[in-house]
């Protein structure tokens, strides 16, 4: 990846009398642009500090914090002990067990308490690592677009507006599957960008994936797989990834997109069977409930803390659509999310369904800042330089600010969830459990 450097063409117009070079006026705004967004990822990780002080005193808290780590965990325990919480259950039943949710990380959840004991810290554990793998994830698919080192900075400052967040920090210390799911769908992205961006056979020339390249497709299929397996409305990214890839590699998408249901619908067809149909009641039937006003309770004020940096990246998906004639994978997994967002108001529901659009997000504004940064270095005119530098400046500054100032108080929206526990409810507890 090569420094950034200001046009030549701004530079061959800066010439003195005799003829030498003087210092490009147009290294200015490119200059103050590299601050400000150096300045800026001081500011978050001044703020991530916060976060993580608040993510240290919920992963050692003994006790649930949402009434979900408890069903989760009750579940893992059940497996544990032999019992399978996916059974088919007639109605109405003498006992009830949710099952939610697909049984990957209730299996992980439920491996540790065979060792452990009933804990929520291992189930904790695993969301945190997660979430900061989603965050190296945005850095580094902000970077890979770019042919500049600033191009990472910007992917700093776009992976810290995700993990610091305080709806993103609430999750990413919580017995839920969300953030573990996402960060397997991400490391597919990974494992199949990487190697479509080394093949060398032109886009639609390419036949049918064959030996190592067959290898790399499954292995993406698999990660897509896994993130199903972790939660089962985790889809926004396979199927915005595999739509992308369809219009340029049409015989890879359709490879990808058949192992990926092959992964998933054999596995599911077997556990339906084999628990007399409980597994596809557990998993499908008992979701299917959804309700507008229960839905519009949550995103209203998703809406009004967050609403900005959606729209900001709402217009960074149209401009990259526009720019690149194609629809791009950033723009179709915002849109993607946006609907699976809709998931917060099913029975049960909660805000959960939002970090994944939160992450696109921020994804879709570090993609705009890096290009605002190649921007400015190729401007024509010092007057143009400036004008881009002073939109993404401002841009950047206004999310940042937003960022750092996000406040609770004791009535916001995440007052009762952004808090670390205090000794009494832990006292209160521990004389419950005894």
């Amino acid at each position: 990846m090569a420094p950034l450097r200001a046009s030549s063409r701004t530079v061959a117009g800066n010439r003195g009398a005799g003829g030498e070079a003087q210092l490009s006026h147009s290294a200015a705004p490119l200059i103050v642009l590299i601050a400000l967004i150096a300045f800026a990822v001081g500011l978050l990780l001044v703020r991530a500090v916060n976060v993580a002080q608040f993510g240290a005193a919920i992963l050692r808290y003994p006790f649930q914090v949402d009434d979900a780590e408890g069903v989760v965990l009750a579940e893992a325990t059940l497996i544990a002990h032999g019992t399978n919480p996916y059974a088919h259950q007639p109605s109405p039943a003498t006992y009830f067990y949710a099952g939610p949710y697909t049984p990957l990380y209730t299996l992980v959840n439920a491996a540790a308490i065979g060792v452990l004991g009933a804990t929520f810290k291992v189930g904790r554990a695993v969301q945190c690592a997660a979430t900061l793998g989603v965050g190296a994830w945005l850095a580094w698919a902000v970077a890979r677009r770019q042919r500049h080192r600033a191009a990472w900075l910007a992917g700093v400052w776009a992976a810290l507006l995700f993990v610091t967040a305080h709806l993103v920090a609430v999750w990413a210390v919580r017995v839920r599957p969300d953030m573990t799911a996402l960060v397997f769908n991400l490391l597919g992205v990974a494992v199949l960008r990487g190697w479509l961006d080394a093949e060398p056979v032109p886009w639609r020339d390419a036949a049918f994936p064959r030996g190592h390249a067959l290898g790399v497709v499954a292995l993406g299929a698999v990660c897509f797989a896994l993130g199903w397996w972790t939660k089962q409305t985790a889809l926004a990214v396979p199927l915005a990834f595999t739509v992308a890839l369809l219009v340029r590699r049409p015989k890879v998408a359709v490879m990808l997109a058949g192992l990926y249901a092959t992964l998933i619908l054999a596995p599911f067809a077997v556990l339906t069977a084999t628990t007399g149909g409980g597994f596809a009641q557990k998993i499908v039937g008992y979701q299917g409930s959804w309700d507008r006003a229960a839905f519009w309770r949550l995103a209203e004020p998703l809406i009004g803390r967050y609403g900005v940096l959606l729209l900001f990246a709402a217009v960074a998906a149209v401009i990259g659509c526009v720019r690149g004639r194609r629809l791009t994978f950033a723009a179709m997994w915002f849109g993607a999310a946006a609907v699976a967002a809709l998931a917060a108001g099913t029975s049960g529901g909660y805000h959960n369904h939002f970090v994944e659009l939160i992450a696109a997000a921020a994804l879709l504004v570090g993609q705009g800042a890096a290009g605002g940064v190649r921007d400015v270095a190729g401007a024509a005119s010092v007057r143009g330089a400036w004008l881009v530098a002073a939109r993404v400046a401002g841009v950047v500054a206004l999310l940042t600010g937003l960022a750092i100032t996000e406040r609770e108080g004791v009535y916001g929206w995440l007052a009762g969830d952004y808090r670390a526990p205090i000794a009494a409810e832990e006292r209160g507890y521990s004389a419950v459990a005894a």
